[in-house]
This record gives C-alpha cells, structure tokens and sequence, in this order.
C-alpha cells in the first residue's frame, strides 16, 4: 500500500507542477465574492482534496499523508463510507469484516449486497466460512480441492437466480464477476498489507456515511488515524450512494464542509457563514432526543418537513429511509414520541383546557403543544448565527 501511495503522490505532485492553479478556483454566487482575497498564506495550488470511496479510502489516507509531509501546506481527506485502516471491524455483512473469501466468492457477494439480498449474502458467508473450516480439517484428503470449486460454482449460480428475478441476466453477471473479481483480489492484498502501520492524519477530514448500519463502524476506527474529522450522512446505501439519485446528498456536505475551511478562499467562507451554508458538525453531535432527523436535506432552499406520526410501530429503518429518499432535497424531521410527549396526553393540568373544546379532544392540542416546542427550537437551531433576533 505504501508503494501504492507513493506512485499515486507522485503523480498529483508532477499533475499540479504542470497545471499550476493561480486563482481561487469560482464558486456559486451564493457564497462567491468578486474580489480576489490575498494569498499570503496559502496559494490555492497548494490547497489538494482528495476522496477514497469503499476501498480507495486507505489508498486516499496514504497519499494524504505523503501530500502533508511532501509538499502540500493544506491537504482535505473525504470519505465516503471508508475504513482508513483494513480490515475493518468484524461483521458479516460487509467486505473485509471476516476472512477473506477469494475474489470471485467476494465479488459475487459484493453483487447481492448491492441489489439489497444482505440477508442472503451474510447467510452465505456464514455457510462458506463453516465450509473452510470443515475443509481445513480434513486438509489433504483426496478431491477436497475439486469440491471446493464446485461449491464455489453452486454459491455464484444461487447468487445469479437471486438476482434474475431483478433483470439480472447471465451475461452481464458474468462480465460483472470476471471485471471485479482481479481488482478486489489486488485492492485486499494492498490495503491489508499496511493494516499494522496507518499514522494519524492532522489535517481536515470528512466522512460522509451512508444509511448502510453495517458501515457505521467506520466512524470509530477513521476518529483514530485523522485527528480532525467530521461526520455527515447522507442517503441511500454504500452501494448507491454515488449514483445519480443521490449525488446532491452526498455534494451538499462536501461542499458545505470545503467552503467552512477555507478551501474557496476568505471570502466566499465569510459568504457562506452570513447565509448559514457551512457545515457545523462533530464526530459526536446528535440530533435533538426528542426529534427524529430522517435527512438533512440537499438543498438549503427547500423546507422543512416535520411528519406528525401515528403511535402505533409503524415508524421502522426503512420506512424512515425511504421517506427521506422521497422527499429529497427538503430536510425531513419527525417528532419523537417519548415519555414527554406521552405525559402531555393527560388533560389534568392541562394549561390550553378550553370549554370550546369536547374533553376528548383536550390531550390532542396538549401533544401538539409539545410537539409545537419542539418544532420551533428546531428552526431556531437550524438558523444561521448571524440572523436577527426578529428572525429567530
């Protein structure tokens, strides 16, 4: 992996000495100014951002490391749903959470994680695990190795007919396999043969982490070897959360995250501040106990939405996901029902009791009440500092 880093640093570093960046590069005209701010300090060509999805995430810290130390005065990792450090935290429901399978084995799984069978795919992992063990310990019994690969065959035929009922065809399952099963085989050996040795990133980072629970772990492992991150959620799962509909979710935060360190220069991070689009968030922030924040929203412009739920378990994981994936890009919110909200049922001591209104009906404004509260210091929290008291 080093030499991996090494020969990737190499490259960026040759990249900005023949394309030097002599300006601040433009922003929108949000958070932009039309003056250019003083470069004193730091040039913007000194400035280098790099991003590691999944497995590219050790690859990126490395270089990072390498920029930091080489040249660069101010180096920005991002990750998306990344472990710096390989393997990741035990789990059979992600790549590299338990003993490495082969490339062909990992690949097929890798394709049933992404269409949503991860209930399947943890189940055959267990199964094949199982399997080597039973195989280890009749080593050298006579066929053992042929079976091995007739099994493997069974597993990837049972994947595919999984998969058919999708639109998934032979052909392309087949292309699929063979493109990623080298590549997963090559990224294990690299990323796994610096597991020993990751050093501690100083500079700003940002992990951007998807609503795949499996990959939640990460957050722990990444706070260790980059001493300045920040987290961010974004929607979909690790296997889409890159692609078309979801890409604003995951922009917003990066941008937000570049302009709030000063990445498009002094002025548009002053811009951005006034208008409240700089990302304010910690590895250890959480959300209000009494709301339930379903998304944070794509676009700063849209409104919030605060759904009143019914009582009743209705409310699960994916129900609040795929809420969230619907009504993009507004901020979505729920209030929770807890025993704050429960003991407002009462109508005794009730302070809004109104002889207008039938007793059955008294609870009910009592809940909306609370539930008033609640909603009113959430806007006041999601206002910019800098608005005006008759704002907030």
């Amino acid at each position: 992996l080093d030499d991996l880093a090494s020969i990737m640093t190499q490259r960026i570093e040759d990249d900005i000495r023949e394309n030097p960046c002599t300006s601040w590069p433009s922003v929108d005209e949000d958070i932009s100014s039309t003056s250019v701010p003083d470069k004193a300090a730091t040039s913007a060509s000194e400035r280098v951002v790099l991003l590691g999805y999944g497995l590219g995430g050790p690859v990126a810290h490395r270089v990072a490391l390498r920029l930091q130390r080489n040249r660069c005065s101010e180096v920005v990792l991002i990750l998306l749903d990344s472990d710096v450090c390989w393997p990741p935290a035990c789990s059979l429901n992600r790549m590299g959470g338990y003993q490495w399978l082969g490339g062909r084995m990992e690949a097929v799984l890798l394709m049933c994680r992404a269409c949503g069978l991860q209930a399947l795919a943890a189940s055959l992992v267990q199964e094949t695990l199982a399997r080597m063990m039973r195989s280890q310990a009749k080593a050298g019994e006579e066929g053992e190795g042929e079976h091995e690969g007739e099994y493997q065959d069974d597993v990837l035929m049972r994947i595919f007919w999984a998969l058919a009922p999708g639109g998934m065809n032979h052909e392309y399952f087949q292309q699929c396999l063979n493109y990623l099963a080298p590549g997963l085989d090559l990224l294990n050996e690299l990323c796994a043969s610096a597991a020993d040795s990751t050093q501690v990133f100083n500079g700003p980072a940002l992990m951007i982490s998807s609503s795949s629970r499996e990959f939640w772990d990460a957050r722990e492992s990444n706070a260790r070897f980059c001493s300045d991150l920040q987290v961010a959620r974004s929607r979909g799962s690790h296997y889409c959360m890159v692609q078309q509909e979801h890409v604003l979710s995951v922009m917003k935060p990066i941008c937000e995250f570049l302009v709030s360190r000063g990445s498009f220069g002094p002025e548009p991070c002053k811009r951005a501040e006034i208008v409240g689009r700089t990302l304010h968030l910690s590895s250890g922030e959480a959300s209000p106990a009494e709301l339930s924040i379903l998304s944070e929203g794509d676009d700063p412009d849209a409104p919030n939405i605060y759904l009143v739920h019914d009582l009743r378990p209705y409310v699960t994981a994916e129900w609040k996901d795929r809420v969230a994936e619907l009504l993009a890009p507004c901020r979505v919110v729920m209030p929770v029902f807890n025993e704050v909200a429960a003991s407002s049922r009462s109508p005794q001591d009730s302070p809004h009791k109104s002889q207008n209104l039938p007793s059955n009906l008294e609870p009910i404004k009592d809940l909306a009440t609370t539930y008033e509260v609640r909603l009113i210091a959430d806007i006041q929290r999601s206002l910019p500092s800098t608005a005006s008291t008759a704002d907030k």
